[in-house]
């Protein structure tokens, strides 16, 4: 095995594992399982019947089929670049307790060592360790005790990444197999900015590594955009218009690999147009609030400003709501319009009604029970459920009012 020694007691080893071969992929990916709902988890996939079970070594994630959306398969993890580091142990042996309360601990310092102390089920008396990582890998490091029993892991990202990085500088920085491991590792760990500095100063060290270094460099560039491309499917997924955007605006306008080009563009086309409906959805509203009598326009302004101000910041969320209005015989008067876009706002297309007396009993119920919500104590309760069945329920709201 190789071994990263700590500063107190030595260099690293100068062993070599394996060639450095940077691929056109992703190290240490196992299945990329993305969920309907945009989020996604990677690691190993197994399956129970109707259960799949996600591992990536520091976890275990349960998920049903029926909220997969897709499995994409990657590479296993047994591909990971691993750094043993030699931490010298005083306390060889030994148990972890049952349970441990009161757990604190530093944060990790140069070496890959803190201090940790946690109340056991022995005594009292809290016990106190030194903890060193010893197994240093760029999704999971595992850890132990050098004067205390305790043996565990967390995930990289956990840990500083000066920390990491500091660590992995002392590597034999003369031996070109230590330079690639430290490369691989650094890429392995999507921390793409340091991969291309690394990658860079090996070039610059190793002559003979500048036109590997170069190919490297561009399949980096090449994952950084395809990184971004999952970004941005991401943030389409979970309703993140805003952030897609700023994801768009950050793709260059060139050079893109020709798959993600074509979904790009393809992305792009669909938001312009869905932009371009939310605008003339909002017109509408205005539009429609211009007509209404100079009462009720004065009455309605603050729902108009909610209405107008949700569309504007998340029009994927809301807009389902505005069916109703949107789809609104023309000849309406505006109060039947007015009225079909506050019940479908308040409680959707399946309550909307053209009736503005519905329309006013549930924006004041969707007060009360916020005021009811929100409440401090019992009295502030009681308070706002008074209100709620103060409010006059017209005839036709008596579906609205789940009354039936």
């Amino acid at each position: 095995m190789r071994s990263v020694r700590s500063p107190k007691v030595g260099a690293v080893s100068a062993l070599a594992l394996v060639a450095f071969v940077l691929l056109p992929v992703r190290f240490g990916r196992a299945d990329d399982v993305v969920l309907k709902s945009g989020l996604m988890f990677r690691g190993s996939v197994d399956k129970d019947n109707t259960l799949r079970m996600v591992s990536d070594h520091l976890r275990r994630v349960f998920l049903r089929d029926s909220k997969i959306e897709s499995i994409k398969p990657g590479d296993p993890y047994r591909n990971l670049e691993h750094f043993q580091l030699v931490q010298p142990l005083d306390v060889h042996g030994g148990s972890m307790p049952v349970y441990a309360i009161d757990v604190r601990s530093t944060a990790w310092n140069e070496k890959g060592r803190r201090d940790f102390r946690y109340v056991g089920p022995k005594s009292t008396k809290p016990v106190i360790m030194t903890q060193a990582i010893n197994d240093l890998g760029p999704r999971v490091v595992r850890y132990r005790g050098i004067d205390g029993f305790w043996v565990s892991q967390i995930g990289t990202e956990r840990v500083p990444k000066e920390v990491v990085l500091g660590l992995l500088a002392r590597v034999d920085r003369k031996s070109l197999t230590e330079r690639q491991r430290v490369a691989r590792f650094i890429w392995q760990a999507e921390w793409l900015a340091e991969a291309k500095v690394e990658i860079e100063s090996l070039a610059k060290d190793f002559p003979d590594q500048k036109e590997k270094s170069k190919e490297n460099l561009a399949l980096i560039r090449e994952l950084e955009l395809r990184l971004k491309r999952t970004d941005l499917t991401t943030r389409l997924k979970s309703r993140q218009p805003k952030g897609a955007r700023e994801v768009l605006k950050s793709l260059p306008a060139e050079g893109l690999p020709s798959d993600v080009e074509a979904e790009v563009v393809d992305i792009r086309k669909k938001l312009d147009l869905q932009d371009g409906s939310d605008r003339a959805l909002a017109q509408a509203l205005r539009d429609g609030w211009k007509g209404l009598t100079p009462e009720n326009e004065k009455a309605w302004k603050d729902a108009e400003a909610e209405i107008l101000k949700n569309l504007g910041e998340a029009p994927d969320a809301v807009r389902d709501r505005l069916v109703p209005f949107s789809q609104a015989d023309p000849n309406a008067t505006p109060e039947n319009r007015l009225a079909l876009a506050v019940s479908g706002w308040v409680g959707g297309d399946e309550l909307a009604s053209p009736d503005l007396a519905v329309a006013s009993s549930l924006w004041k119920a969707r007060a009360e029970i916020r005021n009811y919500l929100i409440a401090k104590d019992e009295n502030g309760r009681q308070v706002a459920l008074d209100a709620l069945n103060l409010i006059e329920r017209p005839k036709d709201a008596k579906k609205a009012w789940r009354l039936d």
